[in-house]
């Protein structure tokens, strides 16, 4: 707690020792669930894209990507090294989480699991690891070719997410899993997503989080929440956003506000003086200053 008065932030590693801090511990989400949900006909759910999605899927199309799935266990190898690995640690860094070829040749023949190929006359620019699982299409694992992001800025991630769609609906399933994503709504990852029409999974929690210790006053923090808005859980386990802003000013999908019960706004040291606000934790929020948004009128 001292370190928060000096830092403003302080993560916890391990739960050694937090349990006498548990109401005062902000718990962020290592990544969170994304999915869309399809309706019966692949027509119905691109007319309702937003507009700027549906050129982007027309322009992914037009530059002549094509799709290839199979089983192939010898390929496992490969997708780690030249595609997974290197996309996971420029995209995410030290939060990533890279995937083990043993683990990979077991879904493929243990499990309803495929992998899909993008290719680009014959080289394979884009591949993932998909799996069968319920009604659901999941997109487990993915990676651009030595992580080179110029494929996704030519459109190829957009062409492996909407063949995705359109292999969910061939197999009968219903739901399209994006796989994990970071938490953070101004993340270039999460706004990709979510532009999919996708809604916020509240039942999957198995991605892990990192446990905060903050002071809601130092100006490290206040800037910090100026900057990024995020999904937490509260004391009750319950998903919330927490932001330096009011939820009007940022732009989120009906998807992903119906997942959340409901927002948290840091306030400003002066407004925390004429409010009267405490530092000390209220409202299910580990942290005073923290004041409950309206979500009624979005």
């Amino acid at each position: 707690m001292r370190e928060t008065e000096r830092l403003g932030l302080v993560v916890l590693n391990g739960s050694e020792g937090t349990s006498s801090l548990k109401s005062h511990i902000l718990r962020i989400p290592r990544f969170v669930s994304l999915v869309v949900d399809l309706p019966d006909t692949i027509e119905e759910y691109f007319s309702n894209l937003p507009t700027n999605r549906r050129r982007q899927v027309r322009q992914a199309i037009d530059r002549g990507y094509r799709v290839e799935y199979n089983r192939e266990t010898i390929f496992c190898r490969e997708f780690v090294q030249a595609y997974n690995l290197p996309t996971v640690q420029n995209s995410h860094g030290e939060e990533g989480i890279i995937t083990k070829e043993t683990e990979l040749i077991k879904l493929l023949r243990e499990s309803d699991t495929e992998i899909m190929k993008v290719l680009k006359g014959d080289k394979c620019i884009l591949a993932g690891i998909c799996i069968n699982t319920g009604d659901a299409y999941q997109l487990y694992k993915v990676g651009w070719l030595n992580g080179d992001t110029r494929w996704v800025k030519e459109g190829a991630h957009t062409f492996h997410i909407w063949q995705a769609i359109i292999r969910a609906r061939e197999l009968g399933l219903s739901i399209l899993d994006l796989g994990g994503t970071p938490p953070f709504l101004d993340d270039g990852v999460f706004n990709y997503k979510m532009r999919w029409n996708a809604r916020l999974n509240t039942k999957r929690r198995t991605l892990g989080e990192h446990c905060l210790l903050m002071n809601p006053g130092h100006p490290a923090v206040q800037s910090f929440f100026q900057r990024h808005s995020m999904i937490v859980y509260d004391s009750a386990n319950r998903i919330y956003f927490c932001s330096g802003h009011r939820p009007s000013n940022l732009k989120l999908c009906k998807g992903i506000l119906d997942g959340i019960s409901g927002w948290w706004r840091l306030a400003s040291p002066q407004e925390a003086k004429d409010r009267g606000l405490d530092k000390e934790p209220s409202n299910g929020m580990p942290s005073g200053w923290f004041a409950p948004e309206p979500l009624d009128d979005l």
